[in-house]
C-alpha cells in the first residue's frame, strides 16, 4: 500500500510538469518526501521477512536497506524536505531551516 500512494504521488507530479518542463515544486517535493520516508520502512521489512539470512550478502534484502538509508540523505534529509513544503504551502511565513 505504501509502494502504491508513493507511485500516486510520483506519477501526478510527473503529471504537473507543462510542456515537458519541470513539475509542480509542491508536488515533486511531497513524492521526494514521501519515497524517502517509506523506502527504509518497507526495506527494513524485506530483512525481517528474510528473517537472519536477510542480513547476509546473499539476499538483496540487506543491499537495498543500505541504498534506502542513503536515500534519507542523498534525495534531502525529511527535516529539510518537509521545511520546503511548509514554505511551498505557507508562502507568506518564514521557516527556519
Amino acid at each position: 500500500m505504501a509502494i502504491d500512494a508513493h507511485r500516486l504521488l510520483t506519477y501526478r507530479a510527473a503529471s504537473s510538469s507543462v510542456d515537458g518542463r519541470f513539475p509542480n515544486a509542491k508536488d515533486s517535493t511531497f513524492a521526494k518526501l514521501s519515497g524517502c520516508t517509506m523506502l527504509p520502512t518497507v526495506t527494513h521489512e524485506a530483512m525481517v521477512l528474510c528473517g537472519g539470512d536477510g542480513t547476509t550478502l546473499d539476499y538483496a534484502a540487506q543491499r537495498l536497506h543500505r541504498d534506502a538509508m542513503a536515500a534519507l540523505v542523498a534525495g534531502g534529509s525529511p527535516p529539510v524536505l518537509k521545511n520546503v513544503l511548509a514554505t511551498q504551502i505557507f508562502p507568506e511565513h518564514r521557516f527556519r531551516q
